[in-house]
């Protein structure tokens, strides 16, 4: 998978459109979140099952560097103690990877510094994913239209059996909950 990424950095620096740059950042980002799954199952030996917390924080840093927002970025984590399987991972992981880029995309606001938070809980043997941001949340177009990030966030919510739901709250907040085993 890193080949992969190095591929697609070579070529977004190739590249001289911004929409092109754009979209093959994402990609990487989606490579990486999933690269990161298996970097993170190898070096502790545990094939079966991952660190959700270690995960997290990594995938949230590496997110924030590539998009260069550190300074005017504000993200706050609280994650119970959990390992999850490798099947749940991956696509837990590229939910929280299209979440985090959707508010770097579409939630600053002038002059207000972006506020994410990430509250994942276990619950009786549930997964509790709370993610929200201080930005617009979605309007009505996004709703009616489905943008791909939405379409593949729906689509991997239901690979892990989830409920799921968007609300506008002072922002986005997506919720998800899903069986552990």
């Amino acid at each position: 998978m890193n080949i992969v990424t190095s591929l697609l950095n070579l070529k977004k620096n190739a590249s001289d459109s911004e929409v092109v740059k754009q979209a093959l950042e994402e990609c990487k980002n989606r490579v990486y979140s999933m690269a990161l799954v298996h970097q993170n199952i190898y070096k502790i030996n545990n094939f079966t099952d991952l660190d959700m917390k270690d995960y997290i924080h990594d995938l949230v840093d590496e997110l924030i560097d590539s998009n260069g927002n550190s300074a005017d970025t504000e993200v706050a984590i609280k994650c119970d103690e959990i390992s999850m399987d490798i099947a749940k991972s991956v696509p837990f992981g590229l939910i929280l990877n299209e979440l985090i880029t959707n508010s770097f995309k579409y939630a600053r606001l002038k002059d207000i510094k972006l506020r994410i938070e990430i509250l994942v809980k276990l619950i009786d043997e549930r997964i509790s994913l709370k993610y929200s941001d201080n930005g617009p949340g979605l309007n009505n177009e996004v709703k009616k239209n489905n943008t791909l990030g939405i379409e593949l966030i729906k689509s991997l919510s239901e690979q892990v059996d989830g409920e799921f739901g968007f609300v506008n709250d002072n922002g986005l907040v997506f919720n998800l909950e899903f069986k552990l085993k």
